[in-house]
């Protein structure tokens, strides 16, 4: 339960009753309350989503529980009672259902639903998680949501561009961007640190030119696979070259 000390303009928020769901329903479709209703209970899994809330007042937002002595209906069962051709109830305004789910799974299902709809929307954190229903993760979207409350202060960058030599050249949004030298770089990236694709390196650069070489301007023909190729040295013969460098330095020291 959602108590008074609670953000009060955020428990409606939180809330979308069976009538308001049906007529919104209703509008974006074009069609009947009874049909909306039909439709629901027929795509019953999205109603099964969302928790089943009752919104006593402005001050409580509860789950629904059945309860003999308690005098609203089920959610699902107020539906299905619309579908069936029956009355609207007139406490099917304070029976429904977790709003921001309800609304992402219409969304996700086709219906054109108005972002503004979901963005004034806030999701139900429901106060006790069960394995067995869709509060098991709830407790964590509480912690994360606390965690954007907190605006965690910016860390200063390290180094600015300008005292980096050369990375102007890699910034697209500077005039003088070389395109060029970004995708060597990331060819080399991909090649020898990543270890992306097989083959020979010449069929490695050929697998890096198709999949991103357009963005920097580059085709995949055998011109720029070769270019590219003599560019790049792979790991194996950087250390070959090491290797080589070493002993040459190793047998000076020797003489």
């Amino acid at each position: 339960m959602i108590g008074a000390n609670e953000d009060l303009d955020n428990i409606p928020k939180q809330f979308i009753s069976v009538n308001e769901l049906l007529e919104i329903f209703a509008d974006l479709e074009k069609t009947s309350l009874e049909k909306s209703a039909q439709w629901l209970i027929n795509h019953k899994q999205i109603l099964n989503r969302a928790k089943r809330l009752v919104f006593k007042n402005k001050y409580t937002l509860v789950e629904y529980e059945h309860n003999d002595n308690d005098f609203y209906n089920c959610p699902v069962e107020a539906i299905s009672i619309i579908a069936n051709g029956e009355d609207c109830d007139p406490f099917n305004d304070y029976v429904g259902f977790a709003r921001y789910v309800i609304l992402m799974s219409l969304k996700e299902w086709g219906l054109d639903i108005d972002d503004t709809l979901i963005n004034n929307s806030h999701a139900y954190i429901a106060q006790n998680c069960y394995e067995q229903d869709d509060n098991f993760y709830k407790k964590q979207c509480a912690y994360l949501i606390s965690m954007i409350g907190q605006k965690p202060e910016l860390e200063p960058p390290i180094q600015q561009e300008k005292d980096i030599n050369n990375t102007y050249l890699l910034n697209p949004s500077n005039p003088n961007y070389i395109p060029a030298y970004a995708l060597l770089l990331r060819i080399h990236h991909d090649l020898n640190t990543l270890g992306r694709f097989e083959g020979t390196k010449q069929k490695r650069v050929a697998d890096c030119l198709d999949e991103y070489g357009e963005h920097y301007g580059v085709q995949n023909t055998s011109t720029n696979v070769t270019h590219f190729s003599n560019l790049i040295k792979v790991r194996t013969t950087a250390k070959d070259e090491a290797s080589t460098a070493m002993k040459k330095i190793l047998s000076q020291e020797q003489k």
